[in-house]
């Protein structure tokens, strides 16, 4: 749905940059796209993470207090589950392009393709930084962690990006 609405508009937004007197509208318009764009990008993000199985280990990591224990004893974030889904994230770091949503393919506009990808990377880049974070962390108890999370998030960014 959103990427219509953003054809849609992008294609009104064509039509008026012909006339001058059309900037007031055409500032609203640009408004509008943003924000399908910011649901697009969001859809896109989310798509990822669960393709690969880490939406659930995100959201843990992203509730999970301190005082509930560690992370690895909770069900669905063993070693081995989360080294799993890192698995797939590895395999996704040499194809990104591989789980990206049709509807992303079918905008017009080729900065509006580029900036949902960007902007859906960084999503997905800082749920990676995250989770590398909880994994990493000596509370949570994963004793491997090198194993289960083989790169830094830093390295992640420079794959993606």
């Amino acid at each position: 749905m959103a990427t219509y609405i953003i054809n849609c508009i992008y294609n009104i937004q064509t039509t008026l940059t012909l006339y001058e007197f059309t900037d007031q509208r055409l500032e609203m318009l640009d408004a509008q796209i943003d924000a399908h764009i910011d649901t697009l990008v969001s859809e896109q993000a989310s798509y990822v993470l669960n393709q690969l199985g880490m939406a659930g280990i995100y959201g843990s990591t992203q509730t999970h207090q301190p005082k509930q224990g560690a992370l690895s004893l909770v069900y669905g974030l063993d070693a081995i589950t989360v080294k799993g889904a890192m698995n797939q994230f590895d395999s996704y770091l040499a194809s990104p392009d591989s789980l990206l949503m049709p509807q992303c393919n079918l905008l017009l506009s080729a900065k509006f393709r580029d900036m949902v990808k960007k902007r859906s990377i960084e999503l997905i880049c800082t749920a990676y930084q995250q989770m590398y974070a909880a994994i990493t962390d000596p509370a949570n108890d994963y004793r491997d962690w090198q194993s289960i999370v083989p790169r830094t998030p830093e390295q992640v960014a420079k794959l993606l990006v």
